[in-house]
């Protein structure tokens, strides 16, 4: 980079990038967000400066060698120029698109993150039930489908975990009212317990991982 780049320079870059942040963020901060959401989009800070005429497009280096020759800077030259034109013909479009690209894969990432639980069903309903298969989804991840059984350690995806904590069940109870009649009342509560384990020890990850290998898995 031939100068500095100002914070307005820098936030003018962010508007071209579709690059969202705060708006007290301090230049050096902006910079390095900037510097890895250019990558991610297929460019770099300084093509987006050239275009928008903050720095000057590169020149050739001269550089003396023994026999007084001059290296050849043609190759660095093309490979700039195929930045600028890549970023002249990118869109708002475009650049919401890797943007949303990468915020579904982070979103589906963090949806099958495991947590270690013991969950305890309160519905008398199923008080037979060894556990109970969920099924979880959203507009930004696929489809989890798992069997959780009950009142046993077991590592649940996070988005599958919050919505068994949000679930509830009618539970009715009778009342009478002061003329003896019996009143049936209903109210929600929540149809399970969930007790949260933390990571598993490492003599039980050691024991069940020996398991593992005397019965021949070997996580191929």
């Amino acid at each position: 980079m031939s100068k500095e780049l100002t914070l307005d320079q820098l936030k003018n870059i962010a508007v071209k990038l579709n690059y969202q942040h705060h708006h007290n963020i301090g230049a050096e901060k902006l910079k390095e967000g900037l510097t890895k959401h250019a990558e991610e989009v297929g460019t770099t800070i300084d093509a987006v400066a050239i275009d928008l005429g903050y720095l000057n497009t590169p020149t050739s280096n001269v550089n003396n060698t023994p026999d007084n020759t001059t290296l050849d800077s043609t190759k660095t030259a093309d490979n700039d120029n195929d930045l600028i034109e890549r970023l002249r013909n990118m869109t708002f479009t475009s650049a919401e698109a890797v943007a949303a690209q990468k915020s579904e894969s982070e979103a589906t990432k963090e949806a099958n993150r495991l947590i270690r639980v013991s969950i305890t069903c309160n519905n008398k309903n199923k008080a037979s039930y060894q556990g109970e298969i969920f099924t979880v989804r959203n507009a930004k991840t696929h489809e989890i489908k798992k069997m959780i059984p009950f009142n046993v350690p077991v590592h649940v995806p996070l988005m599958m975990l919050n919505m068994i904590k949000e679930k509830q069940y009618q539970v009715f109870h009778k009342t009478k009212d002061r003329n003896g009649n019996i009143i049936t009342n209903t109210r929600l509560v929540p149809e399970y317990n969930v007790q949260e384990l933390g990571p598993i020890p490492i003599e039980e990850f050691n024991a069940i991982k020996q398991k593992q290998l005397a019965e021949g898995f070997t996580g191929e």
